[in-house]
């Protein structure tokens, strides 16, 4: 069947893209099959977790034990593939533009709030009880 298969062509520009993508991912560039086990790895983690828990009777819980178990395999196995901590190490380098984005955003959020709020507290204000 013509393009079932994708040619060295378009191979090579579906690649370019993913590491383009990819490549501001903490593995750096060129990690999709890293990037690729990875994921998989923690797909099969979370089904299986999922599977044999809800088995063992732990119900609702299996899911959410799962995603843990999710997260310990993704980190594991990201680290496993970069074993390079250097990248965990804070930088207080700017400070001053996290702080100022909190502070708008902060602001931003109380002022959607009242916005929303406010129709009920005039609505009790006006009212009597």
């Amino acid at each position: 069947m013509p393009g079932v298969h994708a040619g060295g062509r378009e191979r090579r520009q579906v690649l370019a893209v993913a590491d383009a993508l990819l490549g501001q991912l903490p593995l750096g560039p060129g990690a999709f099959g890293a990037l690729a086990v990875i994921n998989t790895a923690s797909a099969a983690a979370t089904a299986a977790a999922t599977i044999l828990l809800a088995l063992a009777g732990f119900s609702y819980m299996s899911v959410a034990w799962a995603l843990v178990a999710a997260a310990v395999t993704t980190t594991s196995l990201s680290f496993c593939y970069r074993p390079d901590a250097s990248i965990l190490h804070p930088v207080f380098r700017a400070w001053g533009s996290v702080l100022s984005f909190g502070g708008y955003n902060g602001a931003s959020f109380v002022i959607n709030q009242t916005y929303l709020a406010l129709p009920q507290l005039v609505l009790g204000y006006i009212l009597p009880p």
